[in-house]
């Protein structure tokens, strides 16, 4: 008897062994994970290009989805691409920012595409009013020319108006020969 309580015995501190070992496999074994530094993210130059290509008018930006944050770039070159609001294409850019923890070259890139945009934002609208100042002094030229020719036209029947009053003033030669 007292081999079969210790085969009993010996039996279930094997089989709680065992089990241990499975949990602690199972417990080890997940499977690949995707952190921020094994994902891959589209290459920088392939981004570049896509938001060159896209902006030309060339053709739609598609990345494969395997790549991480495909999707996000994917719709910000579409947006960034889609306006000439340069108010809308920063915004577009600090949404994308703030969509994926990116790596720090395309944070770099973020960065350098929303200063070249605010740069142009100030271009344009200095060129806004500058085109406005220019047409304001476009209107006061036309202005100032339409009022020379009423005055020119003024003295032309002036003008008019004294040889016709100095012709009937003077004696006709019929007149003084009699």
């Amino acid at each position: 008897m007292k081999y079969i309580a210790l085969s009993i015995t010996l039996f279930l501190l094997g089989g709680c062994a065992t089990t241990e070992q499975n949990v602690e496999q199972t417990k080890q074994f997940i499977g690949p994970v995707k952190t921020e530094t094994s994902a891959k993210f589209v290459p920088l130059t392939e981004l570049i290009k896509a938001l060159v290509s896209q902006c030309a008018k060339k053709h739609n930006v598609t990345f494969n989805d395997y790549y991480k944050g495909a999707l996000h770039l994917q719709g910000f070159i579409h947006t960034y691409c889609g306006t000439d609001s340069t108010t809308k294409q920063l915004k577009a850019i600090e949404e994308v920012k703030l969509q994926d923890y990116w790596p720090e070259d395309y944070n770099i890139w973020f960065e350098s595409l929303a200063w070249h945009t605010q740069s142009l934002r100030e271009q344009k609208i200095s060129n806004y009013y500058a085109d406005n100042k220019a047409q304001q002094h476009q209107e006061q030229l036309l202005q100032t020319q339409k009022q020379l020719a009423e005055l020119k036209q003024k003295l032309a029947d002036i003008e008019k108006q004294r040889l016709e009053t100095d012709l009937s003033e003077t004696p006709s030669l019929e007149e003084d020969s009699l």
